[in-house]
């Protein structure tokens, strides 16, 4: 019994240390996108007006897909839609792809077995 138990408490241990990393992982991206990206304390809104010559053909293909009435709102979402795209490839650059890299039937097997 006691060997079941030392097994549950490690498996229960290893939740609670996945649990863990997941949270650390989630604090820091919040706080690298905060001091790279939103920090609203340093960011200056600027409002500009430009000419800049756009082929129609595309304008009325993005304001349909989009679901837009106006030239400013297209803009203003595909710029979001890019700024997006572009934070999360630099997340990815700097996270790496995925949480876990190791093979999990291996680790298993170098735990406290239970009798045959």
């Amino acid at each position: 019994m006691s060997q079941i138990s030392a097994m549950l408490f490690f498996d229960y241990l290893y939740i609670i240390y996945l649990i863990l990393t997941f949270y650390i992982y989630l604090i820091y991206y919040k706080i690298l996108s905060l001091l790279l990206y939103e920090n609203s304390f340093f960011m200056i809104e600027v409002i500009m007006k430009t000419s800049v010559e756009i082929d129609s053909k595309k304008v009325l293909l993005a304001k349909k897909l989009s679901e837009t009435s106006t030239l400013k709102e297209t803009i203003d979402k595909a710029l979001d839609a890019l700024i997006a795209q572009e934070r999360r490839a630099a997340m990815l650059d700097i996270l790496g792809t995925s949480y876990f890299e190791g093979d999990i039937v291996k680790m298993r097997s170098s735990r406290v077995r239970t009798r045959r």
